[in-house]
């Protein structure tokens, strides 16, 4: 590989959480405005686990990004090889 080719790295990438980032607090408001039986205190299990899955899921785009940028035609390639597989499984229900 040459060296001059190389992915960006993931703590160069910054992915802006805009519900959160904005204002947090109308982000809560609107939340809890919904659904006033599922709110829950800010250290709460339920609050940590949808951290780790944004935390997760935000480095998963981000390294997915850094491949589709460095690689293109393995990424459109892959995409189309998933999309002709759905294709034929959706035609053959």
């Amino acid at each position: 590989m040459n060296d001059s080719i190389r992915p960006p790295q993931t703590r160069d990438l910054e992915f802006p959480n805009t519900a959160t980032d904005l204002d947090p607090s109308s982000a809560d408001a609107s939340l809890d405005a919904g659904s006033p039986g599922l709110h829950s205190p800010a250290g709460s299990p339920l609050r940590r686990w949808e951290k780790s899955v944004a935390s997760g899921a935000r480095t998963a785009a981000q390294n997915v990004d850094s491949y589709v940028h460095v690689y293109p035609w393995g990424a459109l390639a892959a995409s189309a090889v998933i999309g002709l597989a759905l294709g034929l499984l959706v035609s053959r229900g």
